[in-house]
């Protein structure tokens, strides 16, 4: 187990060197780099969105407009999946 102080030396070793990192990349490197971590983060929320626990909160005989629940469920998330996605990856232009 990791001592406070040890915990504060290991954060600060990693936070020095993230923005290290950082400082030394282009506004425009700047900027792949953290949508390259918001496409991960997005990906992962997905995983969690579409993993078991939560299709199993749906998986019962309600229906919507005669679509069952759980149906409706993964087609909404998918479509939020690809509207996020396309919003994150399109290139503004100045």
């Amino acid at each position: 187990m990791l001592l406070p102080t040890e915990y504060s030396c290991i954060h600060r070793f990693y936070f020095n060197y993230f923005w290290s990192f950082m400082a030394s990349m282009s506004p425009q490197e700047q900027a792949e780099h953290r949508r390259g971590q918001r496409l991960l983060f997005l990906g992962l929320l997905f995983a969690v969105l579409l993993n078991y626990p939560l299709l199993a909160v749906f998986d019962h005989n309600g229906r919507v407009g005669g679509i069952p629940v759980l149906y409706l469920y993964v087609l909404l998330a998918w479509v939020v999946l690809v509207m996020l996605t396309g919003w994150l990856v399109r290139k503004v232009k100045n």
